[in-house]
């Protein structure tokens, strides 16, 4: 576990660990901070700071933080953030093409054998149809 110590105060953005997620929580990290594993994140060092984990801009903490016993001048390199695994494509097979319907609520509509299958809200249902007469419209 990596721990270096800032040598300025800045304000840190915290982050949700399970999502890593930036939080609307702001704390300011006194000079003298200890700060562990720090990593970049796109435009920010992630660390964590007593156990939660913080963002800070690396414009503003670059050159203010060094590993503790290290020299001021010569802050320890922080290792960039692994790039995220792509997700695998789908199967090249059957795919479901849903088509949004006019409604006061959130509804869509896939044409499949026999009839419609419909999706409201977080419900799915078959309306029967065997010929996709239906044109989306209520009766």
């Amino acid at each position: 576990m990596a721990k270096f110590e800032t040598l300025k105060t800045l304000e840190a953005i915290k982050v949700n660990k399970k999502t890593g997620i930036q939080q609307s929580q702001r704390i300011n990290l006194s000079f003298g901070s200890i700060i562990e594993d720090p990593f970049e994140e796109r435009d920010c060092l992630r660390f964590l700071h007593l156990g939660e984990m913080y963002d800070v801009k690396l414009s503003e903490i670059t050159g203010y933080y060094k590993a503790i016993g290290g020299p001021a001048s010569d802050p320890a390199p922080v290792p960039k953030a692994e790039p995220a695994a792509k997700k695998p494509e789908a199967p090249a097979g059957p795919s479901l093409k849903f088509e949004t319907l006019k409604s006061n609520m959130t509804a869509s509509r896939a044409k499949i054998p026999g009839g419609w299958l419909v999706a409201i809200g977080h419900g799915v249902t078959f309306v029967p149809d065997e010929s996709h007469y239906w044109d989306g419209n209520s009766i």
